[in-house]
């Protein structure tokens, strides 16, 4: 069970349940489960059902149940409990889908994506009343994973791309949409969201560990695949990914001793990206440091990308290392590697904006600062050193150069919509600009109705009391995204990417 799943269940019961009678056996069945007592938790659950009067309430703690049920591996008491929670709180999200993992788990896929579908339009907010704190994108990644298993590429797309727009911008989503083009042999496409997806976070262990086995098993691009895999092993030591990339540490370094071959990169067999950094210490069963590349070695793969003229690779490897170096301590190769990725940034949009990261998640703003004006300065798409440059200005007060890097990132990507709102805030409450604020809310509203924020301008725009404002103009189309500009790559259909679901396991 999701501890996440107990905590805030425990939060409605404790805000808006205190005087209830089955609350002292619901609070208790909660413990219990979090506990991972399961029977002991469904025997509280059942005590406190006699006493619960709301239908939220029985909603809850039959979905509990369920969980518990599905947890000791009594998968028909569990849907059952599923079903009696839906039909309790017919607006309840949680048993929807957790009636669509049992059904997946049973293999009634046409059957478990009807759960998940009404769990997507149920998490849906509707015109301005009550709502869930943010749509739920856990259904449509679920879909996303059985049309993925069918091969019904097209049907994968669509559900990812129906995630609301801040959760385009998550690096799991970006990955499981990668994943998809992947399995339908769209190579370009997949390196590319990849990238993208560490763009939006560099350390995502997931995208790391694809991009290497892409390069290392399909394109036999061996030595930009060892960086790559390095970097994974230390984010997750543990797993059965991290076996995979030890061995094809192994096949690198000793290619006359070639482990046994492994699958190409795809989807896992259960819904999910690959697992998650874990803090599990590293097993005797797989000794890392028995072939975990040397600092030596990845030097020497850096400066042969170099020299064979392949700059972005050579910078991506530099900066690894000085990463991997500051982990371990390494001061000196940590210095080194980074002056040579700062001397192969030259006027590379994406490697500036890479030690801008580099620099800001150390503290040191004005390198940070500095380095994000140079990306953003350059003409190939600048949506996210635009982005983190406006960010950083704001915090500096620095508004005017906020203002133009917002608009710049709201015109490169028009479907997102931080920029539009960051912009929208800041005339508000900064810089106290009635018509402009309200233009932009006005905007943000029209364009982006389903995000979470948008009733939140509306109410702004009410309490500003602006006779007529202009929306927010629109956006050019068809632009090739900064990836495609900069391996020379066919413009492709629009795919704004969510993630691939969740572990098939119920969830709250």
């Amino acid at each position: 069970m999701n501890r996440l799943i107990a905590i805030a269940v425990m939060a409605v019961i404790l805000g808006g349940c205190a005087r209830e009678p089955g609350e002292q056996a619901l609070k208790r069945g909660m413990r219990s489960l979090e506990k991972g007592r399961y029977a002991e938790s469904i025997s509280w659950f059942q005590r406190g059902l006699a006493d619960v009067s709301s239908g939220s309430q029985r909603s809850l703690t039959l979905n509990c149940m369920g969980i518990a049920y599905h947890k000791l591996g009594q998968k028909e008491n569990a849907r059952h409990s599923f079903e009696e929670s839906a039909a309790a709180n017919p607006v309840a999200v949680e048993p929807h889908y957790n009636l669509g993992m049992v059904f997946f788990e049973s293999g009634e896929t046409d059957k478990a994506l009807a759960s998940f579908e009404k769990a997507c339009l149920l998490s849906v907010p509707s015109g301005g009343g009550a709502v869930n704190a943010a749509p739920d994108t856990r259904a449509l990644e679920m879909m996303a994973a059985i049309y993925t298993g069918r091969q019904q590429w097209n049907d994968a797309r669509q559900a990812l791309n129906r995630a609301p727009g801040h959760a385009k911008s998550q690096p799991k989503i970006t990955t499981s949409l990668a994943l998809v083009e992947l399995g339908a042999g769209n190579t370009n496409r997949a390196m590319e969201l990849l990238h993208q997806a560490l763009e939006q976070d560099a350390h995502y262990a997931p995208a790391i560990f694809n991009l290497a086995m892409i390069n290392g098993r399909l394109l036999d691009n061996k030595e930009e695949a060892l960086p790559l895999l390095a970097a994974y092993t230390a984010l997750a030591p543990s797993g059965p990914q991290a076996g995979e990339a030890r061995a094809l540490i192994m096949e690198i370094k000793n290619p006359s001793e070639k482990a046994a071959a492994a699958p190409r990169p795809a989807a896992p067999p259960s819904p999910g990206p690959a697992p998650a950094p874990s803090a599990v210490g590293h097993s005797a069963a797989a000794p890392r440091h028995a072939i975990y590349p040397s600092f030596e070695e990845l030097m020497q793969v850096a400066r042969k990308l170099e020299d064979q003229g392949r700059r972005e690779a050579a910078f991506n490897n530099y900066l690894r290392i000085a990463r991997a170096a500051e982990q371990q301590g390494n001061s000196a190769v940590k210095v080194q590697a980074l002056n040579l990725a700062m001397a192969l940034a030259g006027s590379n949009p994406q490697a500036l904006y890479d030690l801008g990261v580099y620099f800001l998640e150390r503290n040191r703003k004005e390198d940070a600062l500095r380095y994000f004006k140079l990306a953003a300065d350059q003409e190939i798409e600048p949506h996210s050193a635009a982005m983190a440059l406006a960010r950083i200005s704001i915090e500096k007060q620095d508004y005017d150069t906020a203002i133009v890097s917002l608009k710049k990132a709201d015109q490169t990507r028009p479907d997102e919509a931080e920029a539009l709102w960051l912009l929208a805030d800041l005339y508000d409450r900064s810089l106290f600009l009635t018509n402009a604020a309200a233009a932009s809310y006005a905007g943000f509203a029209a364009r982006f109705p389903l995000d979470r924020r948008a009733a939140e301008a509306r109410t702004r725009l009410e309490k500003m009391n602006v006779p007529s404002v202009a929306s927010a103009p629109a956006q050019p189309a068809g632009q090739r995204t900064f990836w495609q500009k900069m391996f020379n790559a066919p413009a492709a259909s629009e795919n704004s990417a969510n993630n691939s679901g969740a572990a098939p396991t119920a969830k709250k």
